[in-house]
């Protein structure tokens, strides 16, 4: 049986919280589980360098459309695939 990672933390209404970390333009992403009830799903935040945070979701009367993804299970793992192949790429042999 495969192990399953822990959650780093839980948020202060219980839910688990993944994987926080900031990316390369210094936003904050969070990986954090939903509660919906249900089929189990996550969202996965981003908040901006200067802590802000757009949480508009569609319609938004000033015209944005954000989206943040919120994924079930088997989406959240083809995400995980696609993460991976880009982060381990295959060796490519050097031609002389």
């Amino acid at each position: 049986m495969k192990s399953r990672s822990k959650p780093v933390r839980y948020t202060e209404r219980g839910f688990a919280v993944y994987c926080e970390f900031q990316d390369a333009a210094g936003q904050s992403v969070r990986v954090q589980e939903s509660s919906e009830i249900g089929d189990p799903r996550c969202w996965v935040f981003t908040t901006f360098a200067d802590g802000s945070s757009i949480q508009r979701h569609d319609p938004s009367p000033d015209g944005y459309t954000v989206a943040e993804p919120y994924l079930s299970r088997k989406q959240a793992r083809k995400l995980a695939r696609a993460l991976l192949a880009f982060a381990e790429p295959p060796k490519r042999s050097m031609r002389s």
